[in-house]
């Protein structure tokens, strides 16, 4: 079992890799001049009429002219100067937009519909439980639960890329992992354990749609989904290395273009690591590594483990694989990242799961502006000491303009990198057992 999980890992290396290298080639020397036609949901929170979709992302123009709800066909041409690296959104230079008339009866009318009620109410949960935080404060707890840099200040972006730390503000299969912890542990008080599975589920596949589906959520999603379904309602082993591979190769034939995401392979990558590499530098199971990976079971684990150990060494699993795809194609990494991850990483959890519960008292007491008037101020402290205590370390540590070292690698040295780790894993493994 122990060599055909290895094998497993080492056919996803070699997978991950090939798609690169193709992906680096074609997108060096070929540029798409051809229309292209994309579908969009059109909301009125889009930000200066900008739109981003799976695979493009482009500007709308005259956007006012639009409903919200209303389904868009935009056709243009992918723009010349289509990103700076090959794995992120295709830019598209738009010609023409036209409406889409859906029949009331199908199923696209009545997605979206719930897509659009879904957004309301995220815009519903920030704007009433975030109100009462600073500007700086509250966008960075709607970035650490629903994904976004937007709207910080351009000095704490510059914070975060220089310390490593940009993942907890991006959409990112932690998000959905904290949260499917806290509504799981809600629900379980009060529902049957089958029960509170299921209806975690739905709430885990909301909060995805709230996340605007992007490929790490949709990975953790469908990975937290098949874990609660086999542990808790079929009461079957769960096995995380299968799920993960199983989750990647469905995703990829589903939608071909995630091959092209970085955001997708750093979190296919960042969690083989934690699942294949953690086991061999700590004792026994922390609940911090069960939450790295979205594993939710009844097995007891380790809650006295120190913080700040298991924070390093989660963040050292995670990136002993993703470090090098980081290298290669930014040309540059953290030397801070280890630090930073090790001191700050257990705040995410706490601002996290705080933030979105601030959201959602504020969303229950709406209808008593008085009484959510009073509370708030109270309730915002206590999201706001652990917020403050992260922009505040997150600011120190990126005065340090050594910390971001420009250095790259070839891609032969990435899969040299990857080979020797499956060989220390593969034997440690062995000697195991």
């Amino acid at each position: 079992m122990t060599k055909i999980k290895l094998y497993i890992y080492i056919i996803l290396v070699l997978f991950i890799v090939a798609n690169i290298m193709q992906k680096l080639i074609m997108t060096r020397k070929y540029i798409d001049t051809n229309l292209i036609t994309a579908r969009v949901l059109f909301m009125k929170n889009m930000q200066n009429c900008y739109v981003k979709t799976r695979n493009w992302s482009f500007f709308i123009p005259n956007c006012d002219q639009y409903r919200e709800g209303e389904f868009l066909e935009v056709s243009g041409s992918r723009s010349g100067d289509s990103d700076k690296g090959f794995f992120q959104l295709k830019r598209l230079k738009v010609q023409a937009v036209k409406r889409i008339f859906l029949n009331r009866f199908s199923v696209k009318h009545w997605w979206n519909r719930a897509l659009v009620f879904i957004y309301q109410q995220k815009d519903v949960f920030l704007e009433r439980g975030l109100f009462y935080l600073p500007p700086t404060h509250a966008s960075l707890v709607a970035g650490m639960v629903f994904g976004g840099t937007d709207f910080l200040p351009q000095e704490l972006q510059q914070a975060f890329q220089a310390t490593g730390l940009t993942h907890v503000v991006s959409a990112s299969g932690y998000n959905v992992s904290v949260v499917a912890g806290m509504v799981l542990f809600l629900l379980s008080k009060i529902l049957s354990k089958r029960f509170s599975s299921l209806a975690t589920i739905f709430f885990i596949w909301s909060y995805a749609i709230a996340a605007e589906l992007v490929a790490p959520i949709i990975r953790s999603s469908i990975m937290i989904s098949l874990n609660l379904i086999a542990s808790r309602v079929f009461f079957r082993q769960y096995n995380l290395l299968f799920s993960l591979l199983f989750t990647v190769l469905v995703m990829l034939l589903w939608e071909p273009f995630y091959a092209q995401s970085l955001s997708f392979w750093l979190s296919t990558l960042a969690t083989l690591g934690i699942i294949l590499v953690l086991p061999l530098l700590e004792g026994e199971e922390s609940w911090f590594s069960r939450l790295s990976t979205g594993h939710f079971s009844d097995q007891k684990v380790s809650t006295t483990s120190n913080v700040f150990q298991e924070s390093f060494l989660v963040t050292l699993a995670a990136q002993s694989l993703t470090l090098p795809l980081v290298i290669t194609v930014f040309g540059e990494f953290s030397v801070l990242s280890f630090l930073t991850n090790t001191v700050l990483l257990w705040l995410t959890p706490l601002i996290t799961i705080s933030g979105l519960g601030l959201m959602m008292v504020g969303f229950l007491l709406s209808p008593w502006p008085g009484l959510w008037q009073f509370l708030a101020p109270t309730l915002g402290l206590v999201v706001w000491l652990p917020t403050e205590l992260f922009i505040s370390s997150v600011g120190w540590f990126g005065q340090f303009k050594w910390g971001l070292v420009k250095f790259s690698l070839p891609w032969w040295a990435v899969g040299m990198w990857w080979g020797m780790l499956g060989i220390i894993v593969l034997r440690k493994k062995c000697y195991a057992h």
